[in-house]
């Protein structure tokens, strides 16, 4: 499962769901991160990373410089992260 900021809380959807289901959410900031990796998260989704077409964001596009500090949060740990609206890895394609 994926959650975002807005959406239910990490620990509630943890209690709902099978003891092995894998619980990712969003992150914008170093923050949020920390609250994920606090929070028990399998997973984080940083970004938006570009900008989208698809859908409206809530939060600013962060761009690759942003996307260090949110990753120091989780050095050491087991959650993996991965980019969100990573299509490419040049943007002017």
């Amino acid at each position: 499962m994926h959650l975002g900021q807005s959406d239910m809380p990490l620990p509630i959807a943890r209690s709902l769901l099978p003891p092995q289901s894998i619980i990712g959410i969003s992150v914008n900031t170093p923050e949020e991160a920390a609250k994920a990796k606090q929070e028990g998260a399998d997973y984080v989704g940083i970004g938006a990373l570009w900008g989208t077409k698809s859908k409206n964001l809530t939060s600013p596009v962060l761009g690759v410089p942003a996307v260090g500090p949110i990753l120091e949060v989780l050095v050491g740990t087991q959650i993996k992260a991965v980019g969100i609206g990573l299509t490419s890895l040049f943007p002017s394609e």
